[in-house]
């Protein structure tokens, strides 16, 4: 390095800018100078007026580069080949049954399992490097030994890269700026070519073509997704990288998988689809919490797969047409007057989050205890009418809760097939509901209220909508700025539980300003008042929330019937 001009320093290392500045040594003049030419024509009396020590200037400055390097977690780092999996126990206690498992560089490894198995807690283990430390008692070691403390206590050293299934940007950035800002963070030289590559390869990926100059706030759930793919695979550090759900991406998933692996990651792939999984080196099966068992995925079933892959298009849409409607609906029976009609009510968003994403979610990794019971009963009992009538004429609530078909069928629904959403969500009232009720309470509101949240996010603060209400409460961004919340490159407080929080109950107190009915409330706090007036308007001035029942969305009319619900599940 003594040998390296001071321009080429400088342009390896830019922040020796500081280094020069802080020593005040003025090297604009002596840019062709090697470093060494330079400190060695540092007269003794320049060194005296400058309190600098000649003999040490050389090594104080490779120690600041080392500093900085290492604050920017750009270092040269250190090249993980083999990630090693050690076996731990399941929820239960019992020791899990494989006996470790070594994930090369380039290699995939799919991780199976139904909802809220433990799928999200492996992947944590791994991100943490647990060496014992957690629930599970696993041990991860890196390149076959006991990884270094930076895998787990530097920020910068990030093991993992987590691309989730949303992918929201709040940042006013070109697609270029952001890939700017990102390739200078990491002290890129050849930043042009690297963006180049970056923007061909995620347009490989997305479905649709972007543009360097389309604002990142503008791209679609793929196009963001491709972008993200792309920036982890040439930009990241982290040799390590999670995709989870990457069948709901709508990106080309065979072309993203080889674009990671063709950069030496190791991809963990959380997935629901047989036919992906089968694309891996490897499936972890997870159950109980634990991993139950390790499979090799064989050449005789890759090349099944492959087979299987020309008919994949059909298969899809077979399984689209076949479920897509029971995904997003419920169909109810409504009894009138002695008829019967079927109806089809939209789910409320928060009935359609998977269990997987809210328990990923930093609060619950850390604040959230799920409990440890392993034989909860996957059966919901069943009651006649007038039990259910019964207790939500008990539950100690201003707001009217009456009983229907409707309200029914959202009661089975939170305690059969959304069991586990719920479960973890009682668990998750201990850290929130003490921050709702205190807001309520200032504004003298219905401490039923405090179960909105479910409705509207699942208890997850990091919940993104299609139409891009984000937080607990589902802000909208003109709604929440509004309100004081603050949404911009570096922060979004529609995701804070305490300002969000605050900001509702004001809305709330506004909303019942104008209507009176907290049915109506809640109704609008959903669709927006616009939507509520022209419903009263059509139904020639009628105030009742049932009497314009039919002339709301399909989600509104099913997210009153599912907050009655939620209060007599959660209370």
């Amino acid at each position: 390095m003594k040998h390296t001009t001071i321009s080429e320093l400088l342009a390896q290392y830019p922040f020796l800018h500081d280094f020069f500045q802080q020593n005040r040594l003025d090297v604009s003049k002596a840019m062709n100078q090697t470093i060494g030419e330079y400190i060695e024509h540092i007269s003794e009396e320049e060194a005296e007026e400058k309190a600098i020590h000649k003999e040490n200037l050389f090594e104080e400055m490779k120690e600041y580069i080392a500093q900085i390097q290492s604050f920017l977690g750009i270092e040269e780092e250190e090249r993980v080949h083999s990630l090693t999996i050690l076996p731990g126990q399941t929820k239960c206690g019992e020791p899990e049954q494989f006996g470790e498992l070594t994930i090369a560089a380039s290699q995939i490894v799919s991780i199976v399992g139904p909802t809220g198995s433990g799928k999200s807690r492996l992947l944590a283990d791994i991100e943490w490097a647990a060496q014992g430390d957690t629930p599970t008692k696993r041990r991860i070691l890196i390149n076959g030994a006991k990884p270094d403390t930076k895998w787990r206590f530097s920020s910068n050293n990030r093991l993992v890269a987590q691309l989730s299934q949303n992918m929201n940007f709040i940042m006013d950035l070109s697609v270029k700026e952001f890939l700017e800002m990102h390739a200078q963070s990491r002290m890129i030289e050849n930043s042009v070519e690297v963006i180049e590559r970056i923007m061909q390869s995620a347009n490989d990926l997305a479905g649709e073509r972007f543009s360097p100059d389309t604002p990142v706030t503008g791209l679609s759930g793929g196009q963001s997704r491709a972008l993200m793919i792309a920036d982890t695979a040439i930009l990241s550090a982290s040799p390590i990288v999670l995709i989870d759900e990457i069948e709901n991406a709508g990106i080309d998933r065979e072309k993203a998988l080889n674009l990671l692996v063709s950069e030496d990651k190791i991809v963990l792939m959380a997935t629901h689809d047989p036919l992906l999984a089968l694309m891996a080196d490897h499936r972890i099966v997870i159950q109980n919490g634990g991993i139950h068992e390790v499979l090799k995925t064989t050449e005789d079933q890759q090349l099944r797969m492959k087979k299987l892959k020309n008919y994949y298009p059909f298969i899809l849409f077979f399984l689209l047409a076949s479920t897509q409607v029971k995904a997003q609906s419920v169909d109810v029976i409504i009894k009138e007057n002695g008829t019967e009609r079927q109806e089809s009510i939209d789910l409320p968003k928060s009935m359609t989050y998977p269990l997987d994403s809210l328990l990923n979610d930093w609060k619950a990794k850390n604040y959230i205890d799920l409990g440890k019971d392993c034989s909860t009963s996957e059966v919901n009992p069943l009651f006649s009418d007038s039990v259910y009538i019964d207790r939500l004429s008990r539950i100690p609530a201003i707001m009217e809760m009456p009983y229907n078909e409707i309200v029914r069928k959202f009661i089975d629904m939170y305690a059969g097939r959304l069991r586990n959403q719920v479960s973890f969500m009682l668990s998750a009232c201990n850290f929130y509901m003490p921050i709702f009720e205190e807001a309520l309470d200032a504004y003298n509101l219905p401490l039923e209220l405090k179960y909105l949240p479910i409705i509207e996010s699942a208890l997850n603060p990091s919940a993104v909508s299609r139409a891009g209400a984000s937080g607990l409460w589902q802000f909208m961004l003109a709604t929440g700025k509004m309100y004081g919340l603050d949404s911009n490159s570096l922060v979004d407080e529609r995701r804070d539980p305490i300002k969000a929080t605050w900001a509702a109950a004001r809305y709330l107190k506004e909303l019942y300003a104008i209507y009176g009915d907290w049915n109506l409330v809640i109704a609008a706090y959903n669709c927006g008042p616009g939507t509520i007036n022209k419903a009263i308007r059509r139904a020639n001035g009628k105030t009742d929330y049932w009497d314009i029942y039919n002339l709301l969305p399909k989600e509104t009319r099913g997210y009153v019937p599912a907050f009655i619900a939620a209060n007599y599940v959660m209370t």
